[in-house]
């Protein structure tokens, strides 16, 4: 056994040091170098569409890192590190307080913490804290015991880093709001059993002191236009983060014949990204009608270089079947905001219209469950790691929580969308793994 566990530890650092080579091989292969910790620039595979490797190997080295501290730490020491982890609120606290743009906009780039504290009217001792824990964790560079300046994270944290900066303040609000709640909700019989968004944690929060009635989450937002344009902007930047784009690399849309029309429900815009590099491809965008005048108005702003003819067309996916036999149907980022009987309608009204040659591609994060084997392109990690990648792809089993935090939803397992599939007449025939998300094909049974 001893014998057993010393090769292990060997294994994880084999993998450590394999995946971080993978990882400075994408960036040399970028032709930039590799970012010093103290840049404020962004590189160029910061916000690429192209770095799926890198992702991966980040998977791998994430993964491996957390599992080999874990195995050689005492068990408590590493419990007491999750619970007592306050980046969140340090993170909000340093964007609302706006120290990375002060920093910014200081002739020197840097300051001492009184001068900070001055500026923002919060006690010098008090910020100094913040900082250090920000700090300690690689965000802001602690020049001395009490001057700090910007570093590569922190800079995401002011305007310069606007739609990134949002999500991440959405999630130290709206979220750790909704987060809060999860255990009251989980005590209460009635709210347990619940799978309505309105008894969600948040809504729970944010519930009506008169009434007692939850409040949506999309209610909330829209009681507040700031509120929910920074919603939409973050969204934009849960997108370059996650790395939403790579579908663009996994994909190949460059073979699909000229005329090829792609129908995207949900009108998020995926649709214009595909256009702008393969303008041969016809598209048809889909949603509730605010949305789509949304999607209409944006792409006026947006899409002034692509020639490709798009149709608007209205429709309440819950109820009512897309255009029919469609060559490719795209849902990005929406199954996972409906329960599985909702779920179930939306896929079905799509199946219901698909031609025999009609494909629907389904991106979303894929939560592992599988027992070791590769699922139809879903890799699985090597051993002695966890087969889903453990701490490699502990965003993805956040976001499930969140998920049920915020809207009584989930995200889904491959045997989800496999059963999904079936149930309404679908074959799941592939997953194509984009490091952190993930796009699930399926076509007619």
């Amino acid at each position: 056994m001893q014998q057993s566990i010393i090769a292990q530890v060997e294994q994880l650092i084999a993998h450590i040091t394999s995946a971080a080579h993978a990882a400075l091989d994408e960036y040399q292969s970028s032709g930039v170098a590799i970012p010093h910790l103290a840049s404020l620039q962004e590189h160029p595979l910061d916000a690429a569409n192209s770095t799926i490797k890198l992702k991966q190997a980040i998977r791998l080295l994430e993964g491996a890192c957390d599992q080999l501290c874990t195995t050689l730490a005492p068990p408590a020491h590493t419990l007491l590190n999750r619970v007592m982890a306050y980046d969140s609120v340090c993170v909000r606290a340093a964007i609302e307080l706006r120290i990375a743009d002060y920093l910014l906009a200081h002739p020197a780039g840097a300051a001492h913490v009184d001068d900070i504290a001055h500026h923002v009217q919060v006690p010098s001792w008090k910020v100094k804290a913040i900082l250090a824990a920000l700090a300690a964790r690689n965000c802001f560079l602690q020049l001395n015991s009490d001057t700090y300046t910007n570093n590569r994270l922190s800079v995401l944290l002011s305007d310069r880093g606007m739609n990134k900066r949002d999500i991440l303040q959405t999630f130290t609000t709206e979220c750790r709001r909704g987060q809060n709640e999860l255990w009251p909700t989980l005590y209460g019989k009635d709210l347990a059993i619940s799978d309505r968004p309105q008894e969600s944690a948040f809504a729970h929060s944010a519930r009506d002191l008169d009434s007692g009635q939850g409040v949506g989450l999309f209610d909330w937002l829209q009681r507040s236009p700031e509120l929910f344009q920074r919603f939409n902007r973050g969204l934009v930047g849960w997108n370059e983060i996650v790395g939403s784009k790579c579908f663009l690399q996994a994909i190949p849309f460059e073979s699909f014949p000229k005329g090829t029309r792609i129908c995207e429900l949900g009108a998020g815009l995926v649709g214009l990204d595909v256009i702008r590099e393969h303008p041969h491809i016809c598209l048809i965008l889909q949603d509730l009608p605010h949305v789509t005048e949304h999607a209409q108005s944006v792409w006026t702003k947006e899409a002034l270089s692509v020639t490709t003819t798009v149709q608007f067309i209205p429709i309440d996916f819950l109820v009512e079947s897309p255009a029919p036999e469609i060559d490719v149907y795209m849902l990005r980022h929406v199954l996972h905001n409906w329960q599985d009987d909702d779920a179930r309608r939306i896929v079905g009204n799509i199946a219901r219209v698909m031609g025999s040659t009609s494909r629907l591609y389904i991106q979303e994060f894929v939560l592992p469950d599988h027992d070791g084997t590769d699922d139809e392109g879903l890799q699985t990690a090597p051993a002695p790691l966890l087969p889903g990648w453990g701490a490699g792809a502990v965003r993805k089993h956040a976001q499930n929580i969140n998920m049920m935090c915020m809207l009584n939803a989930k995200e889904r397992t491959y045997r989800d969308f496999t059963k999904l599939g079936l149930v309404c007449g679908l074959r799941l025939v592939k997953i194509w793994d984009l490091g952190e998300e993930s796009v699930v094909e399926f076509t007619r049974v």
